[in-house]
């Protein structure tokens, strides 16, 4: 009786996380990818299972002429290519060389669309791969587990899914990590809920981006080293997550400098070698599609800092003040949690930082065409594990306060949960404001 207790809301959490698989199909029978980056990751995904290789050259061609490799949204489209190549040392973007809206595109005798030079461009020299300007570790994290579907239909929705459980083992990872401050089992589910059901994270579950897999791979890497002490296994997530994206290993170095302060040096190494090891994947991967291990598939490209951090808090369409107001209480009771878990709060809250600073001072901090701002999706429940100590606020013991507080929570739910089950509409948009027309024309 008191394991079916302590399992009660965990198991509805997971319900919660994976029901947008079938409420958000848009009246199709599988689930399906929408927009944004989504085709191109699926394009990657597809190279690898049937071709074992990243050239995307041919896999373009294919969607063109009516495959479903980019998702049967994008079947026959005049898709536009998100692909780099290097010509004599020098990088090619396809959106340079080639006109990228679909009314641009000319057809071939069948009708199928064809890319269409710019104004000035030369062909490029035949015969030149296309790889992805994503970097390809999250194709290779779920190509092996989606080989088995290869040749059918459900490479898809196969690949949803693998996001959905990516975001359902962060959650239990979180809940793992919050144990070790929490009063009781019950405290740890409702801040992990709040931190899953009440940010992007859920939808985020229903999406083929690359972030449910960075989500897991912070939220692991910290439940790991802080509560189960093991580095190695902690390494071995933050190497993951640099294959996929390489600003993830900031995570890391809050970490290096606790061991260091410990002078627990055995741990140190025990983390730095799968660190390390990601590292040397990513240059291994750059040198054979691009010649060199610091020729990336997607280069740094300067933002502002000043603008990146508002649109973070601030934006309409984007900004987590808006979208998760959750995270308020959390900044709040933050000072509390510092308080009581110090070492464990600076480690937290330094990774959570730094990977921030970078993140929003990239010109694409927003993650370009998605929901939310993209780039903060894998720190931002991490930023909620201080809402376990919201108890050890003056302020808490007003019942006006605590009922504010829950307030603000279940907006934050009900925001996210609608963008989840209404993932088509929810993308590049004021959701507060659609949520709300939304049930007005229900009323």
């Amino acid at each position: 009786m008191n394991w079916q207790k302590l399992l009660k809301l965990p198991v509805l959490v997971v319900l919660a996380l994976a029901a947008p698989l079938y409420w958000s199909s848009n009246g199709k029978p599988l689930p399906s990818i929408f927009s944004g980056d989504e085709p191109h990751y699926l394009l990657t995904i597809n190279s690898l299972l049937l071709d074992g290789d990243l050239d995307l050259t041919n896999n373009y061609a294919s969607v063109h002429k009516g495959s479903s490799q980019a998702g049967t949204n994008f079947s026959g489209a005049p898709l536009d290519h998100q692909s780099v190549w290097f010509e004599r040392g020098v990088r090619q973007n396809w959106e340079n060389v080639y006109e990228t809206e679909s009314d641009k595109f000319d057809r071939d005798a069948e009708g199928h669309p064809l890319p269409r030079l710019r104004p000035g461009q030369t062909e490029p020299i035949p015969g030149h791969p296309e790889y992805s300007t994503h970097p390809p570790g999250m194709a290779l994290l779920v190509a092996p587990i989606l080989y088995p579907f290869r040749h059918t239909e459900f490479v898809e929705p196969m690949a949803i899914v693998c996001s959905t459980f990516a975001v359902i083992i962060a959650f239990f990872l979180f809940r793992s990590l919050l144990l070790k401050y929490a009063v009781s089992s019950l405290s740890a589910d409702l801040v992990a809920i709040v931190a899953f059901l009440g940010t992007p994270a859920w939808p985020y579950g229903r999406t083929l981006f690359s972030e449910p897999y960075l989500l897991m791979c912070a939220v692991g890497a910290y439940s790991v080293a802080l509560r189960s002490k093991m580095p190695l296994v902690a390494g071995v997530f933050i190497g993951i997550g640099i294959v996929i994206k390489a600003p993830l290993g900031l995570i890391s170095l809050p970490m290096f400098a606790m061991y260091l302060n410990q002078r627990d040096y055995a741990s140190l190494v025990r983390l730095a070698l799968p660190v390390g090891l990601g590292i040397a994947v990513i240059g291994c991967l750059n040198s054979i599609m691009f010649g060199s291990p610091l020729n990336a598939a997607q280069p740094w490209q300067q933002g502002s800092l000043v603008r990146g951090v508002g649109g973070m808090l601030f934006s309409l369409k984007y900004g987590y003040l808006m979208i998760a107001p959750a995270t308020v209480v959390a900044a709040v009771a933050w000072p509390s949690f510092l308080r009581r878990f110090p070492k464990d709060g600076f480690v937290i809250a330094s990774g959570i930082f730094l990977y921030t600073l970078v993140m929003a001072s990239w010109k694409f901090w927003n993650g370009a065409t998605a929901y939310a701002a993209r780039q903060e999706v894998p720190v931002v429940p991490l930023f909620c594990v201080a809402l376990i100590a919201l108890p050890g606020i003056q302020l808490w013991q007003k019942r006006g306060i605590r009922i504010a507080v829950f307030a603000i929570c279940a907006i934050s739910i009900v925001i996210n949960g609608f963008a989840a089950v209404h993932y088509w509409e929810s993308w590049d948009t004021n959701l507060p404001l659609r949520l709300a027309s939304f049930l007005k024309d229900q009323l």
